[in-house]
């Protein structure tokens, strides 16, 4: 609390200053302690900044100063709270109204004054707002007035915040500089001396307060020539139609305009009613100028005693249209942003699917809305969007998008004028409590995405439950075990000269050390790269790659110490995690972490430890290099952290859940699954001994025994589940969700394994590059039953397909794939010619070729380097006929390549298939023209590493033929 609204505060009943003796200020702020009132002797607790006249105590001071620490518990946000906080989004139904507020005409009507106020006000005024439920009316006065101060009141420990609430998302240092919050009793006395306030602003105030008491109680704390506006008014004028109860004392706008108008105390203000929705379309299509309307057939209205000189004045636009720097923009979560068509269209869906009962309530803005044309958005208005949605301010737009500020401001302004945005200077918190209001996401603040910011997290999201379960020695590892191991690690990191930038490879299986060890890397600014276990095999390919890494360390397990010598830098063993390892050689000299731990423990802390930067590199994910040489996918902090929790929060993850990745650390869903996103929802992690990871049945039984309710992989494994008999198949009692990626699914598969499984299968898609996760599948049969089709939606991006110039394209024409993105790659490991080809202008050029429906869904057609001429000179996309292909009788997979003669088909069949029937029903799939002529049985087709079809060894197959 700021000095000057202790200033302001005055007993609720005799109106004196109250005595600050018991009181801990900090600057000229206080921040704890007792306001005590001479007269009647009652004592108000000061906790966290936070007057709380809702809690005064009666008795002694020290009575009350001893009651402080309970009060303290009140507003310290419980781990309980923390939970539901990050639980919300499981639910998607978000707090409509106060997603609405910044849009809706009952705020805005106030915003038609805005030039009018500011003319009125001097530096150092206090601003009133008396209802402060939910944040937004408060900062967004400091916000537009920053020569002033504000203070909200609010009626205690409920609703949208609380006292929780308030201390979580808007505590001092967090929001404006120049906003206090007090908790008042509803309907009682206001707690402040006469005449201070230069403004009061009584949002939904006037019909819900004491009507006896309310308006005396703000004349006696106004100025005589105090503006007092009550924005959102019920009024008796008429009656919604259809029908819906409002609630509060409603009277006929006449009786509030005789009311104010008989006020003595009034001085010489004029008494204004006006209609809500006339203030709202101000600059639209409304009224230019202030004017009395208290007869209005509108039943909401403004409600004002305002100077004189007022009266005819001028109106503003009823927009924050304050494109300045620093003002963050506020997205309208009414409207879905179209990237595949490039434009903004009101989405009926929006807000849980409550949009259309909110909108029955707020008529004007449902008008408006109704009278919006379709918006087409070019793509830098696009990406502007996006950015500004994540909590972006003007001037870091710009400069994460390398635009001038001029223009975005321009573009920014503009379309504030089509409801897509309303600007505002507003802090960060605001910011960030406005985007959860939307989204029921708690989102990091952009300076705040590094891997820190989750490992603050910890204790609150898991408590007493197991991070990390090893299904190897059956290990466990809780926050307390976690908490005091990383840091130890982080010490370690340094003794070895592991420092910012560096790179850490690791070499082994999944290991609860290489889990640890990944998050105290990440904790001190140092780059993991982790590297496909099976290189260690073939020295001839491991020591280039080294070379180009240039590691700081290597972390290897036993099976693979022999990778040491093939490094320049020190090497670090994991720990022996079964009886029947083999033993190390006798002239073995490479530490083992649990003996380097005993000494770390000892080390004294680091004084002044590096602070990570968002940007900075946190991984470096190689490519399997079938194509070529692999390329080094570099992820920065921010990138990782918006991967991981886009996953945790579009698979609908919390903190009973426990998750078996299949996946290897060395990719990027191997990697961010467990390591990140997991973290992000507060579910344990079960790390699988390498027969549980690689034996479908021993999979199963290891999700039975240990309660896994998420399982991730690939369709690979999907594929040998398929093959189990379905009375010799376990069915996990708590496995509720099935997660692929890595390679396509067929759509006869996934609706085979969900059949049977009875369970979610969900199958999305990203490469490396684009953080692991940009579009979810949708397996719906399509037109033809017999060859359903897969169609993506994009998540936490904007995706466009794109012809050869860059211009998106329309439905139904195939172009190249392209991302724009806040977990895109940094770029590839010291190779800017590479990077360049694919990213350009803030987009990811994928080099997937797709088509979209023109209604959000997108169907992959393939790989552009994969595309294939048939023998009549055609463009052919196999991975299309190849699904078509897979849903077809006895077909279990299917490739397509060039031969000699043109096209040929290989096939993996079921026992019982027909050749002769199957190129019959070849002949009547729509894409049968450009069918292969040729087809042959295989016993099983070439994948890579990572589980995609290998389409060099399949051409190479049939050159060696």
């Amino acid at each position: 609390m700021q000095t000057n609204t202790f200033d302001a505060l005055a007993c609720p009943a005799c109106r004196v200053p109250l005595n600050a003796g018991m009181t801990i200020t900090t600057g000229l702020s206080v921040q704890s302690g007792v306001l005590s009132c001479p007269d009647c002797a009652i004592h108000i607790p000061v906790v966290q900044g936070f007057p709380m006249f809702t809690e005064a105590q009666l008795g002694s001071a020290t009575d009350a100063h001893a009651a402080l620490p309970a009060l303290d518990a009140k507003l310290a946000p419980s781990a309980d709270y923390m939970s539901f906080l990050h639980r919300r989004h499981v639910r998607r139904i978000p707090d409509r109204y106060a997603a609405f507020q910044p849009f809706n005409e009952s705020t805005r009507a106030f915003y038609a004054l805005l030039d009018l106020v500011r003319m009125q006000l001097r530096p150092g005024d206090l601003i009133l707002d008396s209802w402060g439920r939910t944040g937004w009316s408060g900062e967004m006065l400091a916000a537009l007035f920053p020569e002033q101060h504000v203070v909200s009141i609010w009626e205690g420990n409920f609703d949208v915040l609380g006292y929780m609430g308030y201390a979580h998302w808007l505590a001092a240092g967090r929001r404006a500089p120049n906003h206090d919050i007090v908790f008042v009793p509803p309907g009682g006395p206001l707690p402040f001396g006469d005449g201070k306030f230069a403004l009061v602003h009584g949002l939904d105030s006037l019909h819900r307060y004491a009507p006896a008491t309310f308006i005396g109680d703000l004349l006696r704390i106004a100025r005589d020539d105090a503006p007092i506006i009550f924005p959102h008014v019920h009024m008796a004028n008429s009656e919604p139609s259809p029908y819906f109860d409002r609630g509060g004392l409603i009277v006929h706008g006449r009786r509030h305009l005789q009311r104010l108008q008989a006020a003595s105390k009034r001085q010489a203000r004029s008494a204004i009613v006006m209609a809500e929705v006339t203030l709202f379309d101000a600059g639209v299509h409304g009224a230019t100028t202030l004017l009395n309307e208290p007869d209005t057939p509108h039943y909401n209205g403004l409600v004002a005693l305002v100077p004189p000189a007022w009266e005819n004045a001028p109106l503003r636009r009823a927009d924050l249209d304050f494109a300045v720097p620093g003002a963050h923009g506020i997205v309208n979560a009414l409207l879905d942003l179209d990237g595949l068509n490039g434009r903004a269209v009101v989405d009926p869906n929006a807000l849980g699917g409550l949009m259309a009962d909110l909108l029955l309530r707020h008529p004007c803005y449902a008008g408006r809305l109704e009278r919006l044309e379709t918006q087409t958005l070019a793509p830098q208005q696009l990406q502007i969007l996006f950015q500004l949605g994540q909590m972006r301010t003007m001037d870091e737009t710009a400069k994460r998008l390398q635009l001038p500020l001029g223009h975005v401001c321009d573009l920014a302004r503009a379309m504030v004028n089509t409801e897509l945005l309303q600007l505002a200077p507003v802090s960060g918190a605001m910011a960030r409590l406005q985007t959860y209001y939307a989204s029921q996401i708690v989102r990091p603040l952009p300076q705040e995405e590094t891997f820190d910011y989750l490992w603050q997290l910890l204790p609150a999201l898991y408590r007493d439950r197991p991070l990390l379960l090893c299904g190897i020695d059956d290990s466990a590892f809780g926050v307390d075990e976690v908490t005091l191991l990383v840091p130890t690690l982080q010490q370690g990191l340094r003794a070895l000269g592991v420092g910012p930038g560096d790179r850490v490879v690791m070499l082994c299986a999944q290991h609860p050390e290489a889990v640890l060890l990944t998050w105290a890397i990440w904790r001190v600014g140092a780059v993991v790269v982790p590297l496909r276990k099976e290189l260690a095999e073939t020295p001839t390919q491991l020591t280039p790659l080294l070379n180009r890494i240039e590691p700081a360390l290597l972390v290897l397990d036993r099976p693979r110490h022999g990778a040491a010598a093939l490094a320049a830098c020190p090497a670090v063993l994991l720990d022996a995690l079964q009886d029947d390892e083999a033993p190390l050689p006798a002239n073995n000299t490479l530490p083992e972490l649990s003996d380097l731990l005993k000494g770390w423990l000892e080390l004294p802390s680091e004084s002044t430890a590096h602070v990570v930067q968002p940007d900075d590199p946190a991984v470096i994910l190689f490519t399997s290099g079938s194509t070529g040489t692999p390329k080094g996918v570099v992820h920065s902090q921010r990138a990782l952290l918006h991967s991981g929790q886009l996953a945790a929060t579009e698979f609908g993850w919390h903190d009973q859940d426990l998750l078996l990745s299949l996946g290897d650390f060395h990719t990027m869903s191997g990697l961010r699954n467990p390591l990140v996103a997991a973290l992000f929802a507060g579910a344990g992690v079960y790390l699988a001994d390498e027969t549980e990871r690689h034996g479908v049945g021993k999979t199963l039984q290891a999700a039975q025994r240990h309660g896994v309710t998420v399982l991730s992989t690939g369709p690979a494994w999907l594929a040998m589940l398929d093959l189990l008999p379905s009375h010799l198949t376990l069915h996990p009692a708590r496995l509720r969700q099935i997660l692929c990626t890595g390679a396509p699914l067929q759509s006869t598969l996934h609706a085979a394994l969900a059949q049977r499984m009875q369970l979610a299968i969900v199958d999305y898609y990203g490469l490396t590059e684009t953080g692991g996760l940009c579009m979810v599948f949708d397996h719906a049969p399509g037109a033809d039953d017999a060859a359903p089709q897969a169609g993506g939606r994009p998540v936490g991006a904007v995706v466009q397909i794109c012809d050869a110039s860059g211009a998106p394209l329309p439905a139904g024409q195939p172009g190249e794939l392209r991302v724009h993105s806040n977990q895109l790659m940094l770029g590839y490991w010291r190779d800017a010619g590479q990077t360049a080809q694919v990213a350009r202008d803030n987009w990811l050029y994928t080099g997937d070729i797709a088509n979209h429906d023109g209604h959000g869904r997108i169907t992959l057609l393939g790989r552009y380097d994969d595309r294939l001429k048939n023998e009549y000179g055609d463009i052919v996309h196999p991975a299309l006929l190849e699904r078509a292909v897979c849903a077809l009788p006895q077909v279990r997979e299917a490739a397509i390549t060039s031969g000699p003669q043109g096209l040929v088909g290989m096939l993996v069949v079921d026992v019982g298939f027909d050749m002769a029937a199957f190129v019959a029903a070849c002949r009547h799939q729509p894409t049968a023209d450009v069918m292969p002529r040729q087809w042959q049985v295989q016993d099983a087709l070439p994948y890579t590493a990572a589980g995609k079809l290998d389409r060099k060894s399949l051409a190479q197959s049939l050159i060696k033929v």
